[in-house]
């Protein structure tokens, strides 16, 4: 066996995309794998990097969190330039505040996300319990991103379930929710659990909507560039 049999957990893909995404000038990461959970293909878009140099740090991600590094023939990177008019790094939620109050009757939890220059807050209050903790900071995060959703996106969330999972000797929290609109979507985030769970929290749910975002605002790129070519 070689470089060509990395092998990784369901649960294990959603982590390492979130560290890919995380590298510098990385936007996208999807892994792809088999029936055998062996990985086939790592797909990762990127801007202001060369793709060979974004590569090479796809392959120590793999060799860091798996022990196993990937053959750098199955990464594929793509390097985009922004659109002026929907530039990439507006089309990306991040965090930009946390805070616990703890009370007798519980916990407040306030998150605040940032799109762009235009912040957005979301509360939520819970128990005491671990548990309790982390789906109102799951509730509260996606409050948030609620108000921050384009016009023409699901403006509605609903929390399904808060995981704490153990993926190659690594803590990590998955979070799996449903867009709700004409149609509804199940989406599920990951990420490492490197202190804070309920910061990791935080960052798993925006795995999945910044992926959501990306998708959007990858159609409307397509789209003017269609009308572009069309004049």
């Amino acid at each position: 066996m070689g470089n060509s049999d990395v092998a990784i957990p369901p649960e294990g893909v959603q982590v390492l995309q979130t560290s890919i995404e995380g590298l510098p000038g990385v936007r996208s990461c999807r892994i792809v794998v088999g029936a055998d959970g062996r990985v086939e293909e790592v797909h990762v878009l990127a801007e202001q990097r060369p793709a060979r140099q974004v590569a090479q740090d796809v392959v120590a991600v793999f060799q860091v969190q798996t022990g196993q590094p990937i053959e750098m023939e199955k990464v594929s990177v793509a390097v985009l330039e922004p659109s002026p008019a929907h530039p990439l790094r507006a089309s990306r939620l991040e965090l930009q505040s946390l805070s616990l109050t703890r009370r007798e009757e519980g916990v407040r939890v306030r998150v605040e996300l940032a799109l762009g220059t235009n912040l957005f807050p979301g509360e939520a209050a819970s128990t005491q319990t671990d548990r309790g903790l982390l789906e109102a900071v799951a509730r509260a995060t996606l409050q948030a991103a609620e108000e921050a959703m384009p016009k023409g996106m699901a403006r509605h969330f609903r929390l399904e379930e808060v995981r704490q999972e153990e993926v190659d000797h690594q803590p990590a929290v998955l979070v799996a929710f449903t867009s709700v609109g004409e149609v509804e979507k199940a989406l599920l985030g990951g990420a490492p659990q490197r202190r804070d769970a309920a910061e990791a929290v935080v960052r798993a749910c925006l795995d999945a909507l910044n992926a959501e975002l990306r998708a959007r605002y990858r159609l409307l790129h397509l789209a003017e560039a269609a009308a572009t070519g069309e004049k």
